[in-house]
């Protein structure tokens, strides 16, 4: 079994007094990093973000530098930077060396959604721009986008894509597990926030946060049976006071009525996905490869939809990329799509950009 170490460490970089890169401890060191993007934010949402780092064998037999695939996990994933040496096993080092860095997207709300926010931190801006080079100066990698891969199951799938596509300078190839998208029916699904019943339930969960501030305000928020919608609101619609989120339902003479201009903050988050390929497809198109797998099983169907939804897109975009649809669930083959399906694709793609 892998050793897991951990500690905090702040965003900034550091090195021997060689100058050297400080090597890395263990096969697999999860640490906290304090983030300054995540800093300040409005709801108080801590700006600690857990990272994990595996490295593979061949890291501590030679002197070379390694290709970086960087994944994000879903929501309420809390602990898989410190799951990755058991969910990966052996197929890490059975195919391209590469470091494989865990950069957990999960909060107080159970998840920032990967995205920039005045309310729970800027995500994306932390990786991205605190991370990312913080991984180059502490670990021997090969600091090139074509050397970079970025993957993510649900809401980090919906993150490596988003993410990938704005930033396809820094990330070389995309690979999307499950990601949350909507379909064509957009956010509006009943499953999704469409719902006048749903409506009901997150009214009430707002009511009982009436009057709370700071410390208090979290803790509620993060305790309710609407937490969900919360997270999304706060990630997507963000606002200056508490509850520091716009919801797009409002009671009105003993019914919910609908304010559109809020609709469309939300339905802009992960309800049209097609509107972001069109405006990034050329970043997508130069990307060295991008990936798509969806379990047709999923038990959230919208999500199976918005797979399909996503792929007639770049199809329709001509976005090169490959689409697989397995027979599991949400996540029933997640360790086996990421070893049997995931590495490989990122260990083609890295395999081209050997270091010389």
């Amino acid at each position: 079994m892998a050793v897991v170490t951990t500690l905090i460490v702040v965003g900034c970089t550091s090195t021997t007094t060689d100058g050297a890169v400080t090597p890395p401890p263990d096969v697999n060191t999860v640490f906290q990093f304090e983030s300054e993007q995540l800093a300040d934010n409005d709801l108080g949402v801590s700006p600690r973000i857990t990272v994990g780092v595996l490295v593979p064998n061949a890291y501590f037999s030679s002197d070379d530098r390694f290709p970086v695939l960087y994944f994000l996990p879903g929501y309420t994933a809390y602990d898989t930077a410190a799951d990755m040496p058991d969910v990966l096993g052996e197929a890490l080092n059975a195919t391209e060396p590469m470091i494989v860095v865990t950069v957990t997207g999960a909060n107080e709300l159970g998840g920032g959604w990967y995205t920039d926010s005045t309310a729970t931190g800027n995500w994306e801006q932390a990786l991205v721009t605190e991370i990312v080079p913080y991984i180059d100066d502490h670990y021997r990698t090969i600091e090139s986008p074509a050397a970079r891969g970025l993957a993510g199951h649900s809401m980090g799938g919906y993150g490596a894509l988003t993410i990938g596509m704005k930033h396809a300078d820094v990330f070389g190839s995309v690979f999307a597990m499950s990601p949350a998208v909507a379909g064509a029916r957009g956010i509006g699904a009943p499953e999704l926030f469409g719902s006048e019943s749903g409506a009901w339930r997150v009214l009430s969960a707002l009511e009982a946060l009436d009057g709370l501030e700071g410390e208090a305000l979290l803790d509620a928020m993060s305790s309710s049976g609407a937490s969900y919608e919360f997270s999304y609101g706060t990630a997507f619609a963000p606002s200056p006071e508490p509850p520091y989120f716009r919801y797009p339902y409002a009671k009105v003479d003993g019914g919910v009525v609908r304010d559109d201009a809020v609709w469309a903050l939300w339905q802009a988050g992960f309800g049209e996905v097609d509107a972001e390929i069109a405006q990034h497809r050329e970043a997508l198109a130069s990307l060295e490869a991008l990936g798509l797998d969806c379990g047709r099983n999923d038990e959230y169907q919208w999500i199976f939809e918005g797979c399909d939804f996503v792929d007639a897109e770049l199809t329709a975009q001509g976005v090169p990329h490959v689409y697989t649809v397995h027979n599991g669930t949400h996540t029933n083959r997640f360790a086996q799509r990421m070893t049997d399906v995931m590495l490989p694709f990122f260990a083609e793609v890295f395999g081209k950009h050997e270091e010389p």
